[in-house]
């Protein structure tokens, strides 16, 4: 007998039927024989009225249901529809309830039924997709979708992606589908049951394995790419001028004055001058890539091979996907690139297989989901970078597990193998002709780049794009932090673990190593007490946070403390080690399995920070951070910072030439300056045409920051974002220096009716990569970013006409890596404001004016400034100076501006 799936879709008037919210339109569409056999649609008459948010979502009316039949009435025709057949949905969790309620308490009757959910499938069968919303999945699987929110077309779209999920699963190797098997039962309704039919299927069918695949360690990987192509195939002669006016005449390059002049002078860096080391500064939205790549790609035909270096993982993927291959694919250059990073984002195949041996985890829903979708994208990765995969199956455990080596019993790292992807990726390096990596990896790997270039003959030169984050990247390299939280939420989980599960009989006969754990982490917490106690009398005179020196540290009773800590650790790790009891769950007594893991790997990871601790020189610096998480309850965050030293010379060492690129680099940098390099730093900017210069309006009447009444902070800024939205066009991006405040404003934004623009926020709606789709996608959007936006997130071509920033970007002076900063220029003899502070704030503002793209309203663009300290401080002349240099402006009140501003637009 053939299955029939009925894929059912339905829009209700709101998400609860107990609250009264009832079905509006019902959608089915019947798979048989692994074809469509038949859709229906049906109006439904919810006997209430429509919201009008769900009218405006679905597009369905008061007046296109008024007339429908009740739920009940059609009950018998959807029954009929149902009968014998799986229910299946897009996020079944929802539409299955909702009509089991409906059934049970409108129509009277009970209906059931084995149900699958295309959400579920679609994560881990489809692990690398961006969205897993059906509007998404349709549109990149070309799925027939004529009308999201319509039940209907809803329905027939969910059946068509279950045909191809139905089509990927059955064409899995055997191995990954009996891997897949102990996890299966764990999915939502019978949809692992699809797993345990194909696996039934192939085991009979005894198909060989697919020969782009290979067993590893019992796990089917895709085959290792034999890259044919190598650097000495590379014998065209070209030039950069050849390479800009190739891309000219194909319409993909409209010249620039500033970009061509930049392209000239790298061609002439890269050719005959001496100069090992230069960096280049050249204003946002100039073409920096675009310059840079072309002036360097014709070095690949000459034996040389490029190193590009930018400030984080995020752009260097963009930096990859969106600019060096586009790039390449236009000019038809077949150039190997590839993007190099840390060993922490590959999977470790003799991991994975412990992990599915040895089940060090209690299998959960969550778990099932991330295990199954890791073993699905191992059978399409050709990377085995785990940052691939859609956050949907991202499991912490799971990924931190399968992403370490491997160690003996001594600790040291086992060999690797052969099919190690990392292993394979350093290969790569040495068969590319550009390499694109982080500053991160390229400082924290310096002695393995070196190594790396030194394995061929060829002349290796480094690009280091957003060279200005180098000071930032090298700070949170050389920081090692610890934080004492988990500790407190770690030994209130295994107190309430045990009083759930024993008898105030079975505490009695609690057995000697469960006691002593809990006895020894009362100590540890007892010893954190000490330490918040310690630095709340240190804190008297300061805000949260306290810098010592080694000295200081050493004197310290805080120092003792953590001694303390390293040993009752080591402790409680050897009890754990020699009481098996406590982890068999056979035993009454034992600990929870998860709790165990989580505590172990905590203990371990305490362990080696108090060793950590005890290792520092006197050079060495200690921060101290007290965070109040309730008026009883408190934490401690420990940090071990450095001043730089000779980092910078360290990661350009193994290369033949250096060239460093920015919008804006300083000049007060610690980092170069304690490096002892002394290279120039080249400014392209030119000095400016008063009629070329883009409008930033200071504004004397805005609020001053004020972080100590948020609320009263963020409604100022929220009604000033208000005014300024309604008298311009285009895209807004509004710069905040606060999460606290971001939140508070975004409320503040979505709770005005009158406010018709999309609001968008960083770390609230999307993650960067969807905020970056979303806001792309909506030319009157309004998106509030953090520091991330600020200068590292790469907007790409999306035209930005309106730039607030709500504050003067001075670094907290209070956070311990300010403070170790201005303790090294206090020493040099220097004035911290006036020599650090005031340059690198001025620094930050020039790069959040350059977040601005210019666009069709290019006339209309402006940058507002809500910080009454451009007009009141005593350096607001210097800020007035600094920026006039390349920005009009316009000083004025808010209303007044506003006014210019809607005078500008008319």
């Amino acid at each position: 007998m053939k299955q029939i799936y009925a894929v059912v879709d339905i829009e209700t008037t709101g998400p609860k039927f107990e609250s009264g919210d009832r079905i509006i339109q019902l959608g089915c569409t019947l798979i048989e024989n692994k074809k469509i056999v038949a859709e229906y649609s049906f109006d439904i008459n919810p006997g209430r009225s429509i919201p009008s948010s769900i009218s405006k979502l679905t597009g369905i009316t008061n007046e296109q249901v008024v007339d429908a039949p009740y739920f009940e009435d059609i009950a018998p025709t959807i029954e009929s529809l149902l009968e014998g057949a799986v229910f299946v949905a897009h996020n079944i969790g929802f539409d299955y309830p909702f009509l089991v309620k409906s059934f049970d308490e409108l129509a009277g009757t009970t209906y059931e039924a084995r149900g699958i959910d295309t959400v579920q499938l679609a994560q881990i069968l489809l692990p690398t997709q961006a969205s897993y919303r059906l509007s998404d999945l349709s549109q990149d699987l070309g799925l027939r979708h004529e009308h999201a929110h319509s039940a209907g077309s809803d329905a027939y779209a969910t059946a068509e992606l279950l045909l191809q999920l139905l089509t990927i699963i059955n064409e899995l190797p055997l191995v990954t589908l009996e891997k897949c098997l102990p996890y299966s039962d764990y999915l939502i309704g019978d949809t692992g049951a699809l797993f345990e039919v194909a696996f039934e299927k192939q085991k009979k069918a005894k198909r060989p394995l697919n020969k782009q695949l290979v067993i590893v360690d019992g796990i089917a990987i895709k085959q290792p790419q034999i890259v044919q192509k190598s650097l000495s195939d590379n014998t065209e002669d070209v030039t950069a001028l050849d390479l800009y006016k190739r891309l000219q005449c194909q319409r993909k390059l409209h010249f620039r004055a500033e970009q061509f002049e930049l392209l000239q002078q790298l061609s002439e860096e890269f050719g005959e001058s001496d100069q090992k080391v230069v960096f280049y500064e050249a204003s946002t939205g100039v073409g920096k890539t675009m310059a840079y790549l072309l002036a360097s790609l014709p070095l690949v035909f000459t034996n040389h091979q490029i190193w590009i270096s930018s400030s984080t993982l995020l752009l260097q993927e963009q930096l990859l996907e969106q600019e060096i291959k586009p790039i390449c694919e236009q000019l038809g250059l077949e150039v190997p690139i590839c993007s190099l990073k840390g060993q922490s984002h590959f999977v470790k195949l003799d991991k994975m297989s412990r992990l599915l041996k040895e089940e060090p985890f209690t299998i959960t829903q969550r778990t099932a989901i991330s295990v199954m979708g890791l073993l699905v994208w191992l059978t399409q990765t050709t990377t085995g970078d785990i940052t691939e995969c859609n956050r949907a199956i991202y499991h912490p455990e799971v990924w931190e597990f399968i992403t370490q080596r491997s160690i003996d019993k001594d600790g040291k790292l086992l060999p690797v193998s052969e099919y190690d992807f990392y292993q394979r990726l350093v290969q790569e390096v040495a068969i590319s002709s550009i390499v694109v990596t982080n500053h991160a990896y390229l400082y924290q790997h310096s002695c393995l780049t070196k190594d790396l270039v030194a394995e061929t003959n060829l002349k290796k030169v480094l690009i280091i794009d957003e060279c200005h984050k180098l000071d930032s990247v090298v700070q949170q390299a050389t920081t090692q932090v610890f934080s004492l939280k988990y500790l407190n939420i770690l030994q209130e989980q295994l107190m309430e673990e045990q009083f759930q599960r024993m008898t105030p009989l079975d505490f009695n006969e609690l057995p000697v190593g469960l006691y002593k754990v809990n006895q020894l982490l009362t100590t540890l917490m007892m010893i954190h007490q000490e330490i918040i106690a310690h630095l709340e009398d240190i804190l008297v005179k300061h805000e949260d946070s306290y810098l010592m020196t080694h000295k200081e540290w050493e004197n310290s009773p805080i120092s003792g403390d953590f001694s303390q800590m390293l040993s009752l650790a080591n402790e409680i790790e050897e009890v754990l080690e020699e009481d098996k009891r406590l982890v068999t769950p056979s035993s009454k007594h034992y600990l929870n399995e998860v709790l165990m893991q989580r505590l172990t790997n905590y203990l371990a990871k305490l362990v080696r920070f108090c060793q950590i601790l005890e290792g520092q020189d006197g050079k060495a610096y200690f921060g101290l951070t007290l965070t109040k998480m309730t008026e009883n309850m408190a934490y401690v965050t420990v940090e071990v910072l450095h001043l730089p030293t000779d980092e910078l010379v360290q990661m350009m060492a193994p290369f033949m030439k250096t060239i460093g690129i920015s919008a804006t680099i300083p000049r007060h940098s610690l980092l170069l300056e304690n490096s002892g390099l002394h290279f120039p730093i080249i400014s392209m900017d030119k000095a400016l045409h008063p009629e070329d210069k883009s409008r930033i309006y200071f504004i004397n009447d805005a609020p001053t920051p004020n972080f100590r009444q948020p609320m009263r902070y963020a409604n100022h800024l929220a009604g000033a974002i208000v005014d300024i939205v309604e008298v311009t066009e285009g895209r807004v991006l509004v710069l905040l220096s606060s999460k606290e405040i971001l939140e508070l404003v975004y409320q503040q934004l979505t709770s005005y009716k009158e406010f018709k623009r999309t609001v968008l926020a960083q770390g609230i709606t999307a993650n960067n990569r969807k905020l970056q789709r979303r806001y792309a996608a909506d030319e009157k959007a309004v998106l509030l970013g953090l520091s991330s936006f600020w200068e590292g997130f790469d907007m790409g071509n999306i035209p930005i006409s309106q730039v607030i920033i709500t504050k003067l970007p001075f670094s907290n002076p209070s956070s311990l890596q300010e403070q170790l900063t201005k303790k090294a220029v206090n020493q040099a003899k220097n004035n911290y404001f006036k020599s650090y502070a005031l340059p690198q704030m001025l620094q930050s503002l020039k790069q959040g004016i350059g977040r601005m793209r210019y666009d069709k309203h290019q006339h209309k663009s402006a940058v507002w400034l809500l910080d009454s300290r451009s007009k009141t401080a005593n350096y607001a002349q210097k800020i007035e100076r600094d920026v006039s240099q390349y920005m009009d402006i316009y000083q004025a009140n808010l209303e007044e501006c506003l006014v210019a501003q809607r005078y500008r637009k008319e």
